[in-house]
């Protein structure tokens, strides 16, 4: 039988370790790839003024141009992020789009939250529409903001040509799912990635109410609800919850509140009929 020199049996493994380190690293590359691109986004939502060297990893420049999204009941005002090339003179041409609904917040898509968001998103490469829910920006949750958020992936997916994205904050989470779900809308829809939602509206408003909710197993659970959702309760219908007399000077009162203008509000509170 015959056995190959141990010099040449040496070369051998030498040059297997190396095709299984190459096998190995080209395995791992794409991998890599996106956990670095993810850190980097992180990264630069973390600290978009200072972001460092890696979260410049891969990052584009963007373009950021105020917009307009036909509906049947008028255009709503929004915002679009574009990813641009290095030298900021083209756009991505293949740019994947998402549309970044924000939740219940008075300054809608000018909330530097969402913008910094929206600006970390579209530097990795994908067109970001930011359409404002005038509804949400004084907090109330109602079925007309599901249609304009179907309304406003259907005029980012005719823009690109291809299906968009849905990424709907807090309750506007739930009600994205609703707009993917609509037979008008849902064709022009890949995803959605609902954060923060409510599966059952009415399920949440009842704990907001009472501080108790049922577990799936039937038991119930005890737990203090945070204010703030109560709040935005309480303001979508006052009138179910103060006298007819007092509903104009309670709703001010708690618009103030939610818009954090705690003295103010609590001046409303003391004095409802000052000023008129």
């Amino acid at each position: 039988m015959f056995t190959p020199p141990q010099g040449q049996r040496r070369r051998t493994i030498r040059i297997f370790v190396v095709l299984l380190g190459v096998a190995a690293v080209l395995a791992l590359a794409r991998p890599a790839w996106t956990h670095f691109r993810a850190v980097a986004i992180l990264l630069r939502i973390q600290a978009p003024q200072h972001p460092g060297a890696l979260a410049n990893f891969s990052a584009h420049p963007i373009e950021e141009v105020l917009t307009e999204v036909p509906t049947p009941s008028g255009p709503i005002r929004a915002r679009l992020y574009i990813p641009k090339d290095k030298d900021k003179t083209k756009d991505q041409p293949d740019a994947p789009g998402i549309v970044l609904v924000h939740g219940v917040h008075h300054l809608g898509i000018d909330d530097p939250r969402l913008v910094t968001f929206a600006r970390a998103l579209s530097s990795s490469g994908i067109r970001v529409l930011t359409p404002e829910l005038l509804s949400f920006a004084d907090y109330q949750v109602d079925r007309s903001s599901v249609e304009l958020i179907g309304y406003s992936a259907r005029a980012l997916s005719a823009q690109l040509g291809q299906k968009v994205g849905v990424l709907g904050l807090s309750f506007a989470g739930g009600l994205s799912l609703l707009a993917a779900a609509d037979p008008r809308f849902g064709p022009c829809i890949r995803f959605v990635v609902s954060v923060g939602a409510h599966d059952d509206l009415e399920r949440v408003s009842q704990f907001l109410i009472s501080n108790t909710i049922e577990r799936p197993d039937g038991t119930t659970l005890r737990m203090t609800a945070h204010e703030y959702g109560a709040l935005i309760l309480v303001y979508s219908h006052p009138e179910d919850f103060f006298p007819p007399a007092d509903v104009p000077a309670a709703r001010e009162t708690l618009r103030l509140l939610l818009w954090e203008k705690v003295d103010e509000s609590r001046k409303q509170a003391e004095h409802p009929n000052e000023g008129k």
